[in-house]
């Protein structure tokens, strides 16, 4: 299913006084903004994947964010270390991609009219309703399933776990 791509990202004044102008170099962080970038435009969701939900060789998410590649590794383990980012076999996942985009998050269902319907008035599909939260789930669910996708009653519950995490019910 093709991902919906994001036309921009936010990227907060706070990054001038983050720990990332000290625990990475210069190079580092273009590579770290770029990556968030790389995020948003495979849809947004906070994981960095193929099109199958499997991780991307580095050398390729380098050439995509046109960055040497050892300084997008060395960028990866330092921000791996920091908590920033983590890796698994279904890809790289950006930590915190929900607090970075809350303000793209926050406008989503005026973009998209009423809160559950997409702009032709059909209801979204659990990554459109949930957005990170879900695709985070997925992904660790493959990690512990050998990149097998949930389906059925899994699914399922990964949904309700999902809604009653962001709605605190059992809507």
């Amino acid at each position: 299913m093709p991902r919906a791509r994001m036309r921009w990202f936010k990227v907060s004044t706070s990054i001038l006084y983050s720990s990332m102008n000290y625990e990475l170099t210069l190079e580092e962080q273009a590579a770290f903004l770029k990556t968030l970038a790389l995020c948003a435009e495979l849809g947004g969701t906070g994981v960095i994947a193929d099109g199958e939900g499997q991780s991307m060789p580095h050398d390729f998410i380098a050439s995509r964010v046109h960055v040497p590649v050892d300084i997008f590794d060395s960028m990866l383990v330092k921000c791996i270390a920091t908590n920033r980012i983590s890796e698994n076999s279904a890809g790289i996942i950006i930590n915190k991609w929900n607090e970075y985009q809350s303000e793209y998050q926050r406008q989503k269902p005026y973009r998209q009219g009423k809160l559950g319907l997409n702009r032709e008035g059909r209801e979204l599909s659990p990554e459109g309703k949930y957005g990170n939260e879900f695709a985070i789930e997925i992904t660790k669910y493959k990690a512990k399933h050998d990149g097998k996708k949930p389906e059925g009653k899994e699914l399922m519950a990964i949904e309700a776990k999902v809604r009653k995490r962001i709605y605190g019910d059992g809507r």
